[in-house]
Protein backbone atom coordinates (compact mmCIF):
# COMPACT_ATOMS: atom_id res chain seq x y z
CA UNK A 1 0.00 0.00 0.00
CA UNK A 2 3.07 2.68 1.16
CA UNK A 3 3.90 2.04 -2.29
CA UNK A 4 1.25 2.53 -4.23
CA UNK A 5 0.51 6.22 -2.39
CA UNK A 6 3.88 6.98 -3.46
CA UNK A 7 3.09 6.34 -6.67
CA UNK A 8 0.15 8.38 -6.18
CA UNK A 9 1.60 11.52 -5.68
CA UNK A 10 3.10 11.78 -9.32
CA UNK A 11 -1.06 12.45 -9.73
CA UNK A 12 -2.35 14.60 -7.52
CA UNK A 13 -1.63 18.57 -7.19
CA UNK A 14 1.74 19.86 -6.11
CA UNK A 15 0.15 21.08 -2.45
CA UNK A 16 -1.10 17.61 -1.93
CA UNK A 17 0.84 15.83 1.20
CA UNK A 18 0.72 12.63 2.25
CA UNK A 19 1.77 11.40 5.06
CA UNK A 20 1.75 7.13 6.90
CA UNK A 21 2.95 5.39 9.69
CA UNK A 22 2.53 1.77 10.13
CA UNK A 23 2.31 -0.34 13.46
CA UNK A 24 3.41 -3.54 12.45
CA UNK A 25 3.50 -4.62 16.37
CA UNK A 26 6.81 -4.76 16.90
CA UNK A 27 7.53 -7.69 14.48
CA UNK A 28 11.35 -7.94 13.41
CA UNK A 29 10.74 -7.15 9.17
CA UNK A 30 11.61 -10.35 7.73
CA UNK A 31 8.16 -11.44 9.32
CA UNK A 32 4.65 -11.18 8.01
CA UNK A 33 2.68 -10.06 10.90
CA UNK A 34 -1.30 -11.41 11.04
CA UNK A 35 -2.48 -8.37 11.49
CA UNK A 36 -0.81 -4.61 10.69
CA UNK A 37 -2.38 -1.11 10.57
CA UNK A 38 -1.41 2.42 9.56
CA UNK A 39 -2.36 5.94 9.89
CA UNK A 40 -2.63 8.32 6.81
CA UNK A 41 -2.82 11.83 7.08
CA UNK A 42 -3.62 13.85 3.76
CA UNK A 43 -3.38 17.55 3.68
CA UNK A 44 -4.23 19.99 0.95
CA UNK A 45 -5.51 23.77 0.20
CA UNK A 46 -9.00 22.55 -0.02
CA UNK A 47 -11.12 20.25 1.37
CA UNK A 48 -12.46 19.54 -1.64
CA UNK A 49 -8.92 18.04 -2.60
CA UNK A 50 -8.01 16.16 0.35
CA UNK A 51 -11.63 13.73 -0.30
CA UNK A 52 -10.43 13.06 -3.93
CA UNK A 53 -7.29 12.30 -2.63
CA UNK A 54 -8.17 10.09 0.13
CA UNK A 55 -10.47 8.36 -2.08
CA UNK A 56 -7.61 7.25 -4.21
CA UNK A 57 -5.83 6.33 -0.78
CA UNK A 58 -8.73 3.88 -0.30
CA UNK A 59 -8.91 2.43 -3.80
CA UNK A 60 -4.62 2.36 -3.55
CA UNK A 61 -5.63 -0.02 -0.32
CA UNK A 62 -8.26 -1.85 -1.90
CA UNK A 63 -5.56 -3.08 -4.88
CA UNK A 64 -3.00 -4.10 -2.12
CA UNK A 65 -5.66 -6.60 -0.43
CA UNK A 66 -6.19 -7.58 -3.75
CA UNK A 67 -2.20 -8.39 -4.67
CA UNK A 68 -1.18 -10.08 -1.15
CA UNK A 69 -5.29 -11.35 -1.37
CA UNK A 70 -5.75 -9.87 2.41
CA UNK A 71 -8.67 -7.76 3.83
CA UNK A 72 -8.60 -3.76 4.66
CA UNK A 73 -10.56 -2.38 7.08
CA UNK A 74 -11.11 1.71 6.63
CA UNK A 75 -12.05 4.02 9.68
CA UNK A 76 -12.12 7.66 8.58
CA UNK A 77 -10.92 9.66 11.51
CA UNK A 78 -10.68 14.05 12.06
CA UNK A 79 -9.84 16.37 9.79
CA UNK A 80 -10.39 20.28 9.27
CA UNK A 81 -11.59 22.43 6.40
CA UNK A 82 -9.96 25.66 4.83
CA UNK A 83 -9.54 28.86 6.92
CA UNK A 84 -13.28 30.93 5.40
CA UNK A 85 -12.06 34.76 6.66
CA UNK A 86 -14.84 36.77 8.00
CA UNK A 87 -13.58 40.36 7.19
CA UNK A 88 -16.82 42.04 8.70
CA UNK A 89 -16.04 39.91 11.74
CA UNK A 90 -12.66 41.02 12.09
CA UNK A 91 -13.32 44.67 11.60
CA UNK A 92 -15.82 44.61 13.96
CA UNK A 93 -13.51 42.60 16.74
Amino acid sequence: MSIGCNYLREHVIDKVRIYYTTNSGDFSPNIVPDKVSTWYIIRAPQIEDVKEVARHVELVAQGATLMSETTVSIEHGYGTCELKENHAFADLF
